[in-house]
């Protein structure tokens, strides 16, 4: 016979309100890391997280025009200001997250950087993409003046590098953190525009713990390993 307190222990379990699913949109470069922090939470919380990743701009579109997205984690201020203005987003979750890496990388080695100058990037569209607008000036200081191929994220920019389409492109440091450093680059920060990456949230209070753990020590700890800069080391 079932024990009567077990039993009970039981019903209460099924009775008790199952969390809502947490829907995070994800700029394309943070994807990986926006992953394991979403692994940690759902271990703290017992609350699915469903990740969407992408272009900034495009989510942050999205989102003005009726995406579920609870959290847009942009690559840069702008396209999270965007949905504040529009009164998508509430003004006091606007919280930067992350320093962007952009590094060059050529998966079959970096060639002698006396071509640099004439080989044809690839780089996320710069009207999108806050890691296209970092490529376009690491280009230029460079004096790289051939016209890059442009995709619509850093996670197409890997892809195109990866098929062998190109040879040489601008990608997020996260995304070759575990390459062989033969393999990339990393410019002086001093040549881009520091890409501070911002979330911003619907409801604050459906985010709240969201934002407890990416900003806490062992958030950032786990923004850092992945190949970013912590919010303490803003420039």
């Amino acid at each position: 016979m079932v024990n009567a307190a077990v039993l009970f222990a039981v019903l209460l379990r099924l009775a008790s309100p199952v969390e809502p699913t947490l829907h995070v949109a994800v700029a394309a470069n943070f994807h990986q890391c926006a992953q394991q922090l979403a692994d940690i939470y759902q271990q703290q919380h017992q609350q699915p997280v469903t990740l969407y990743n992408g272009a900034s701009g495009v989510l942050a579109m999205q989102m003005m025009h009726g995406a579920p997205y609870d959290v847009l984690m942009s690559a840069d201020l702008a396209r999270a200001q965007s949905l504040v203005a529009a009164r998508v987003g509430e003004p006091d979750t606007l919280q930067m997250y992350a320093l962007g890496e952009p590094v060059i990388w050529a998966p079959q080695g970096l060639p002698d950087t006396s071509v640099w100058e004439t080989t044809r990037f690839v780089i996320a569209n710069p009207a999108v993409a806050p890691y296209g607008q970092a490529g376009q000036q690491i280009l230029a200081k460079l004096h790289n003046l051939t016209v890059p191929v442009r995709v619509n994220s850093v996670a197409h920019v890997y892809q195109v590098l990866y098929s062998g389409n190109v040879s040489m492109g601008v990608v997020a440091k996260s995304q070759v953190l575990s390459l062989p450093e033969s393999q990339w680059f990393q410019p002086p920060q001093s040549w881009y525009t520091p890409i501070e990456q911002f979330m911003v949230s619907k409801r604050h209070a459906v985010s709240q713990q969201w934002y407890n753990l990416v900003l806490s020590p062992a958030g950032q700890s786990v923004i850092a390993a992945c190949g970013y800069g912590r919010v303490d080391e803003r420039r």
